[in-house]
C-alpha cells in the first residue's frame, strides 16, 4: 500500500498537467527545489520521481505513526517495515544525489542568453489570422539575436507558441 499511494499521487499530478490548463502547476517535487541532492534522481523520472519520494517518505511516517498511536504497549511499536523501504529510497536519493552534484564541475566561462520578446498583444495571440506574423515576428527576432549575440542559449516567453506543442508537430521541429 505504502508504495500505491504515492504511485496514485503522481498520476493525479500528471493528469492535472495534461487535462484543463496543459500546465503541471506546482507538483509536490517543486518543493524540493533547493534540495540539490534530492532532486537530482530527477534525471531518471523528472519532477514526478521527486514528489514519488517525498510522498513515500510521508506515506510510511504517517503508518508508522499511526501504528505508535495504536500499540498499546511500548514494547509492541516498532518502525512500519514501509517505513524502513521508503527511508531506503530517499538515502539511496540522497547518496546519487551527492554523488552528482560532487562530480559537476563549474565552468569559469560565461553563458551568453537571449530573451526574446515580440510584444504581441494577448487578443491578437490566439486569433488565427495572426498566427503566420506571430511565427514570422520570433522567427526573426530569434535570427537577429543569433547574428547579433551569438547566445548559447534564446528563451522565448512562455505562452510564445500560439499552439498546443504537445499535439502540434509543426511546431515541434
Amino acid at each position: 500500500m505504502v508504495l500505491v499511494i504515492p504511485a496514485v499521487w503522481v498520476g493525479f499530478e500528471f493528469l492535472r498537467s495534461i487535462l484543463f490548463t496543459g500546465f503541471a502547476w506546482n507538483p509536490s517535487g517543486v518543493s524540493q527545489f533547493n534540495n540539490l541532492e534530492l532532486i537530482q534522481c530527477a534525471e531518471w523520472g523528472g519532477v514526478y520521481l521527486v514528489s514519488y519520494v517525498i510522498v513515500l517518505v510521508n506515506i510510511a511516517l504517517a503508518l508508522t505513526l499511526l501504528q505508535y498511536c495504536q500499540a498499546k504497549g511500548l514494547g509492541r511499536c516498532r518502525a512500519h517495515p514501509e517505513l524502513l523501504i521508503s527511508v531506503g529510497i530517499l538515502a539511496l536519493s540522497f547518496w546519487y544525489g551527492s554523488k552528482a552534484v560532487f562530480r559537476f564541475k563549474s565552468t569559469s566561462g560565461t553563458v551568453v542568453v537571449a530573451a526574446i520578446q515580440p510584444n504581441i498583444p494577448q487578443a491578437q495571440k490566439w486569433s488565427a489570422e495572426s498566427v503566420a506574423e506571430i511565427y514570422k515576428r520570433l522567427q526573426d527576432a530569434t535570427l537577429d539575436a543569433i547574428s547579433r549575440f551569438e547566445p548559447d542559449l534564446i528563451v522565448w516567453p512562455e505562452t510564445a507558441v500560439p499552439d498546443f506543442v504537445r499535439y502540434s508537430s509543426s511546431v515541434r521541429t
